[in-house]
């Protein structure tokens, strides 16, 4: 049986500017809600939808980024026949206990956008999983969102209300504009360190 930690994930970053300003605007609510969370708020540079989790040895490193090129070029054909994947954020929700939770993430609206981001789950799961032997170290079933804030010490928990007035809020809407393979470990900036990013194409661009 295999032990080893997650040290790696599947990104779909986010960046669309009036989205994320968005974004940090609740999270500034927040802590002036309650100044404690500030240490706790995930990065405006860091926003992202987590495809899968892995560990990935020095030896399987290449194999990972053959397997993400590969990843993005089936995403790309998915874009050649249904267009650009644009999701709307919307409304926020917990992890673990709702009276005291741990975890509040923005919620991706149910419609088309989240259907065909199920299928590039999908994909994922086929290319890294069973084409490659590149094993998910995910312990949930995939629910895909974006971390707002995360409290990693066992007896704090995140104040519901510092974010109810929040919880029902359109946060805008993000064009998927690339993958990325991503260490857990950060670097100087606090930024977890880059191994790498597809750009997709789509459009006048393929």
């Amino acid at each position: 049986m295999d032990n080893s930690k997650p040290n790696a994930f599947i990104s779909i970053p986010i960046n669309n500017p009036k989205l994320c300003k968005n974004i940090v605007e609740l999270q500034e609510a927040m802590i002036q809600h309650s100044p404690i969370l500030k240490d706790y708020m995930q990065k405006e540079h860091s926003f992202h939808i987590t495809l899968d989790v892995h560990f990935i040895s020095e030896q399987d490193l290449e194999k990972s980024k053959l397997a993400l090129q590969a990843l993005g070029k089936e995403i790309e054909k998915d874009i050649l026949q249904n267009g650009p994947l644009c999701i709307t954020i919307e409304g926020l929700k917990t992890f673990f206990n709702q009276v005291t939770p741990k975890v509040l993430y923005a919620c991706i609206q149910r419609g088309e956008g989240l259907n065909r981001l199920h299928n590039w789950k999908r994909f994922q799961r086929r290319i890294f999983h069973e084409s490659h032997g590149l094993k998910s170290k995910a312990q949930h079933n995939w629910s895909p969102h974006i971390t707002i804030a995360k409290m990693t010490l066992k007896d704090q928990h995140i104040p519901v209300e510092s974010f109810n007035n929040f919880k029902n809020n359109n946060f805008g809407v993000q064009e998927i504009e690339s993958i990325e393979l991503r260490s857990m470990e950060e670097d100087e900036t606090g930024e977890e360190i880059s191994l790498k990013k597809f750009e997709l194409k789509h459009g006048s661009r393929m």
